[in-house]
């Protein structure tokens, strides 16, 4: 599977704007190698900075992602690093449209 690397891929597709903390804040991503966080979004759920997390699914399986910030042209950008292997694992492909829930208090991403 080829994916594209241009910069201006996989702009945030969705953040739901309303959420309960203690519930999580949804994220809607599509698959093109560039997973990017909105840096407003970023700053207002404490991912602002270089952070380990985990992604859950609801067997149990787990995948280790890191919020990575990059610095370009003196601006910051967020990125999801290490989505390729849930990508893998879940059978999806290019332009695939998948969500997670971002649960802070637990450091993790949810896959419904």
């Amino acid at each position: 599977m080829e994916l594209s690397d241009d910069e201006t891929t996989n702009q945030f597709v969705d953040v739901n704007v309303e959420h309960n903390e203690a519930e999580g804040v949804h994220v809607t991503f599509r698959v093109d190698n560039h997973y990017r966080l909105p840096k407003k979004w970023a700053k207002e759920h404490g991912s602002d900075r270089n952070v380990a997390l985990k992604i859950v699914d609801t067997v149990g399986r787990v995948w280790d992602v890191e919020v990575v910030v990059e610095f370009s042209q003196g601006c910051s950008r967020y990125y999801v690093q290490g989505m390729k292997h849930l990508v893998r694992d879940k059978n999806m492909a290019a332009d695939d449209v998948f969500q997670l829930v971002f649960v802070k208090c637990k450091g993790m991403f949810q896959f419904n």
